[in-house]
């Protein structure tokens, strides 16, 4: 039987602008504008947003601005993307996953 890889380990705890993007988008009045001033806050997760709503999967026109990036992406990818690479950013600055998150 082999070991579970994560056991015993603790999971990096999420920054403040992804658990604020979650908490403006569990509001079903939320604008793209308040979204887009949370996410400004954090200059990595600003610079792969843009980067990704430029990527031809999304967009085949220059996207410069987080708040047209936001709508080009959709508020689910947008959280997705905070999400991600907010836990990626923690887990490669050290950390119990560290090594893990390295290999995959």
């Amino acid at each position: 039987m082999t070991a579970n890889l994560f056991e015993e380990v603790p999971l990096p705890t999420i920054p403040a602008v992804a658990i604020r993007v979650l908490e403006l988008l569990a509001k079903p009045d939320v604008s793209t504008a308040e979204i887009a001033d949370v996410v400004q806050t954090d200059p990595a997760i600003t610079a792969r947003i843009l980067r990704a709503a430029n990527s031809p999967a999304y967009c085949g026109r220059k996207v410069d601005s987080v708040d047209r990036a936001i709508v080009w992406l959709g508020r689910f990818a947008t959280t997705s993307l905070a999400l991600t690479f907010s836990l990626a950013r923690c887990t490669q600055e050290g950390g119990a996953l560290k090594r893990y998150f390295e290999r995959y």
